[in-house]
């Protein structure tokens, strides 16, 4: 066994029997590591803390807790963050939530993206841009986000929106301006009608190859659907 330094292992272990080591040892070793720890937590100026519990195969219940903290040596080897430091990470964490939230869509297997990228591009833009609450550092990282995504897709926009269009989700495109909205429509209409003579134009040219390149024959109409009778032959008198 390597010496941890929780037993002095200057004493050789068959010296020590286990009365010895469980009333004498282990409770003095027990008070000595926690003088030194709360000793050292003094020093400390944040504790964060974990709690876990579980119980054995012989039903005996535990709880542990555990606290880290950075134990400062010297003031020039330990750089530690300042209360004012900290609130501005925090802001920034909060500022960036929906760049997470955006990317954790984007990477998703299970639901089409083409469609989202126009709404969810005007939602960013919205989500940064800055309000009267937001500190300078805030503002200036917001302004900066929003600066290089309004340029993002500038040359794809109009065809985003027709996807977009033709997603349920978001058909009526309440993210774009109503001229915007308009003008998508209209190629949406002027692409369906495009494909509606493509398609007309193919099918046509389909029957004309399968009637040997003849123009179709019309079927006579069979009677009873709407024509004349013909009339029957008359007879000739017999003298």
């Amino acid at each position: 066994m390597a010496d941890s330094g929780a037993f002095p292992m200057s004493t050789p272990p068959s010296h020590k029997n286990r009365k010895q080591i469980s009333k004498e040892i282990i409770p003095r070793l027990y008070h000595e590591v926690k003088g030194n720890i709360s000793l050292s937590l003094q020093s400390a100026d944040r504790v964060p803390l974990t709690c876990d519990g579980w119980t054995s195969r012989s039903q005996d219940t535990y709880v542990t807790i555990t606290y880290h903290y950075l134990l400062r040596r010297s003031e020039k080897d330990l750089c530690t963050l300042t209360e004012a430091d900290i609130t501005v990470a925090d802001d920034i964490v909060k500022a960036l939530q929906p760049m997470k939230s955006a990317t954790l869509v984007m990477s998703g297997e299970n639901t089409a993206t083409l469609s989202i990228i126009a709404p969810l591009h005007a939602q960013l833009l919205d989500e940064m841009r800055s309000t009267a609450s937001d500190s300078t550092v805030i503002k200036e990282l917001k302004s900066a986000v929003h600066d290089n995504l309004k340029f993002r897709y500038a040359n794809l926009k109009e065809k985003l929106h027709v996807v977009s269009a033709l997603d349920p989700r978001f058909k009526t495109l309440p993210f774009i301006s109503e001229e915007e909205r308009e003008d998508t429509f209209t190629t949406l209409i002027s692409e369906m009608v495009t494909l509606e003579q493509v398609k007309a134009h193919d099918q046509q040219g389909s029957d004309s190859a399968g009637n040997g390149g003849s123009a179709p024959v019309q079927e006579q109409k069979s009677l009873g659907e709407g024509d004349p009778s013909p009339a029957p032959p008359k007879r000739s008198k017999v003298s």
